[in-house]
Formats: structure tokens, sequence, C-alpha cells
């Protein structure tokens, strides 16, 4: 066999896997449908979800994103998103150690319309602890710098006192570097009052970790950075672009993200550049 005729048979093999791959998703999407006219019997999103478990492979989580998003087109009450929106008694206070470069970025979170008022702490842990007991709205940490990209111990920092992203800046610095902070808060940002286009979580997930972050894709989402330790159980902490996605494919996204896995919503946020 020639060259030119081993590169037509490979040619042909690639035109027959794509329109295998269209009847996939073809097959999936009425067997789905399917599936979902029967699961609106039930009385919650976790019923349905557990009639559909009962029919859709085992690890096959493209087809179980397919149901959720599906399920949440149709389904009359939609699982819920987002609690309501926590509010401080101090208003639209920021907490920071007294460093120069903190101070620099909350002047750029007011000339983007924050409207933010210093307060200072001690440290990063007596900050977070002030927004934990109402002392002050927000904390402002760092989140990622250009020598150590995303600084994890301040992430561990957020979450020790329960506090959720609710705006990202990412500011180059005068070293040339590109700095990124995390405005953080009890509860969830009153998400009516801006576009968020970001949506952070940490999963600890059964199946593949690499299918599970797959599956978003089927809601319009996709992944912009994700970091994965396996093992039997496999923790993956990720960040999606968001961007655009309706009320709908959102809680169908969380009810995929949350099926089979242990899922903990980091935030969800406007990213500001």
């Amino acid at each position: 066999m020639t060259t030119d005729e081993k590169l037509a048979v490979i040619a042909g093999n690639l035109r027959a896997a794509d329109e295998l791959s269209e009847k996939y998703e073809s097959y999936v999407s009425g067997a789905v449908f399917e599936l979902v006219r029967l699961s609106l019997a039930f009385d919650s999103a976790e019923d349905a979800l557990n009639m559909a478990r009962l029919v859709i492979p085992n690890g096959e989580r493209t087809a179980l994103a397919h149901f959720c998003r599906c399920y949440c087109r149709y389904a009359e009450a939609l699982p819920q998103t987002f609690p309501l929106p926590e509010y401080s008694e101090n208003g639209d206070t920021v907490m920071i150690p007294e460093i120069a470069r903190l101070e620099n970025a909350v002047n750029e979170l007011n000339a983007r319309g924050m409207k933010l008022e210093c307060v200072y702490g001690d440290s990063f842990s007596s900050c977070a602890e002030s927004v934990e007991y109402g002392h002050a709205h927000f904390a402002l940490m760092p989140m990622t710098d250009p020598g150590d990209g995303r600084l994890r111990s301040f992430d561990r920092l957020r979450e020790r006192f329960g506090l959720k992203i609710h705006r990202v800046l990412s500011i180059r610095e005068d070293d040339g570097g590109i700095y990124s902070y995390q405005l953080c808060a009890l509860g969830f940002p009153d998400v009516s009052r801006e576009d968020m286009t970001r949506f952070s979580f940490t999963a600890d997930v059964n199946s593949c970790a690499m299918a599970y972050l797959e599956g978003v894709r089927v809601f319009g989402a996709s992944v912009i950075t994700a970091d994965v330790s396996s093992g039997e159980v496999s923790r993956v902490c990720a960040v999606l672009e968001v961007s655009g996605l309706d009320e709908n494919d959102l809680s169908g996204l969380i009810m995929y993200l949350g099926a089979d896995a242990d899922l903990t919503v980091d935030g969800y946020y406007a990213e500001m550049k």
C-alpha cells in the first residue's frame, strides 16, 4: 500500500469517526429526552437522578450531563442554585492587612464601581475571621501570582472560614507580572447585580476525573483551570468559564457536578481584568 493509499484510508476512518460521533449524540439526546419525560413524574431532582442512574451506564458522564441539562429545561421546579445573598451590617467594608499591593487592588475595585471602604487587620487570618463574625463584609486575599500560580494556601484559608469568592481582580503590577486577588464574603453574591463569568468548585469524585470534567461541555461551559489529585476518590479543584449560561443550564450544571460527587461550590463570580 502506497503512502497516498494509506492517507486515503486514514482520512476515511476519520470521516467515519465523525459520523459515528454525530450519531452517538443523536442517540443519546433522544434516549435522554425520553428518560426525562419519565423522570418528571417524580417529586424531586434527586429522585429523577436516581431513576436515571438505573439505565445510564456507570461512568458514562456525558449521558448523565445530557440528562441533567434536559431535566432542568423541562422540570417545573428547578433545583436550587444559590441561596439568597448574605448582607453585612457593616456595608461594603473590606478587611485587609496593611499591604500596599492590596490597597492598590482595593483602589482598582473602587475604580470599577465597587465603592469599598478599607478596614485593616493584623493578618489575612484575622481579616477572614472578622468577615466570618460579621465585623466586615469582605476580605481581600491574593489568588495567583506570576511565580507560584494558584496560591492554594489562601484557598484553604478562605475555606476554613466558610467564605465564597465574590469577585476576582487581575492587575499587571510594576514588575510586569499579573497578580490576581479574590474578594471573599459569606454566602454568594447578588447575581442580579452583575453578569457572572466564572464558577469555581471542589469535588471528590468516584468516577474518572477527566470524564467528570469533560461533561461540563454539554452545558456550554469550559474548563479554565483544573487540579486533579487521583486516588480511590479523586479530588478535582476547577474553575469553569460559564459566560452566557442561563438559569436552567446553571441549575443543570450544578445538578451534574453534584451527581455521585461530594461537591463544594467555592465561588460564582465576575472576573475583572
